[in-house]
């Protein structure tokens, strides 16, 4: 028996493969493959201080560097770049990389993530030290970190990544049982009944992981502001990052809402609670602060939703 039909968004940025850039929702099912391998990547950002004292990209040569100081715009010196430059690439290990040893808190953090979300014994014994000594990394493939500034000269430190290995293998295990649960379905398409085994221990650990790409990115944050940008902002203002103003938020995840949705049965309108898959796209909810990234060659938005029930309150992640 296949599941109820879902009901779907469309926003102007979805692309092909698994339609990044899309929302979805159902009350009996739900796509590993849909949430995706990276689960929770998202993005955060922290406004630092508010004088204008860096250019937009900081990941630039010394070439750029000098260039961008002889125009006169930032306050801050080729030195004083190259050295939050190394600072950053010195503290955030990227790729496949991560710390080589993890600190009181990354273990800590391990210890709560656990208690608070209780995964399956599947991830319990999957969930390793090399976990651990990933939050706080960033990862490869379009995930980045940079320092910005906005219309009102405030400076903001932005990065974006997920779950790292965790969220991997939890996706490919689920994807595998998916395949199973649907009769050797190609995994893309495969789903979980939700009200199976299978599929309520996937949204247990999928939302184990979701939290865990959460932490990973607020430790990366910390390390960006002890990296030497905080340290500059400082010097120039005497005002340390403001933590409170931090937006941290997925784009990749599926968690339970509440729905308005129109009812072909009945064509009226009708609300419940759904589960609502966003690939590619965050929540938007009524005053809820998101990030929409730029490219390297454009700028970066800090939005507020305006709660569009019956779009289920999106918006873009890029």
């Amino acid at each position: 028996m296949q599941p109820r039909p879902r009901h779907t968004r469309l926003q102007m940025t979805v692309v092909l493969g698994f339609l990044l850039g899309q929302w979805s929702n159902g009350d009996d099912a739900t796509s590993c493959g849909e949430v995706g391998v990276d689960i929770g990547c998202g993005m955060c950002q922290q406004l630092g201080t508010t004088a204008r004292l860096c250019p937009e990209l900081m990941f630039c040569d010394s070439e750029m560097s000098e260039a961008l100081c002889q125009r006169g715009r930032p306050d801050l010196s080729e030195k004083d770049l190259l050295a939050i430059q190394s600072g950053l690439r010195s503290s955030i290990p990227t790729g496949f990389e991560y710390h080589g040893q993890s600190t009181s808190a990354m273990e800590a953090t391990s210890k709560k993530l656990m208690s608070q979300h209780s995964p399956t014994r599947w991830l319990r014994d999957t969930f390793g030290s090399r976990h651990t000594k990933q939050l706080g990394t960033l990862g490869g493939g379009n995930h980045f970190v940079e320092l910005v500034y906005d219309e009102e000269d405030r400076v903001w430190m932005m990065l974006h990544s997920g779950s790292r290995n965790i969220g991997n293998v939890t996706a490919q295990y689920y994807d595998k049982l998916a395949a199973k649960q649907c009769n050797g379905r190609p995994e893309a398409l495969a789903y979980l009944r939700i009200e199976s085994p299978e599929g309520r221990q996937y949204l247990t650990d999928m939302t184990f992981c979701q939290a865990y790409a959460w932490e990973n990115r607020r430790f990366m944050m910390e390390s960006f502001a002890k990296a030497g940008s905080a340290a500059v902002v400082k010097k120039e203002t005497r005002r340390d990052a403001l933590w409170d103003q931090m937006v941290n938020i997925h784009h990749n995840y599926c968690e339970c809402e509440q729905c308005r949705y129109l009812d072909p049965a009945t064509e009226r309108w009708k609300e419940e609670e759904l589960w609502i898959t966003r690939k590619g796209a965050t929540s938007a909810k009524a005053g809820q602060l998101g990030i929409i990234p730029g490219s390297m060659g454009t700028g970066s938005y800090i939005v507020r939703g305006k709660g569009e029930a019956d779009s289920w309150q999106p918006a873009p992640h890029f």
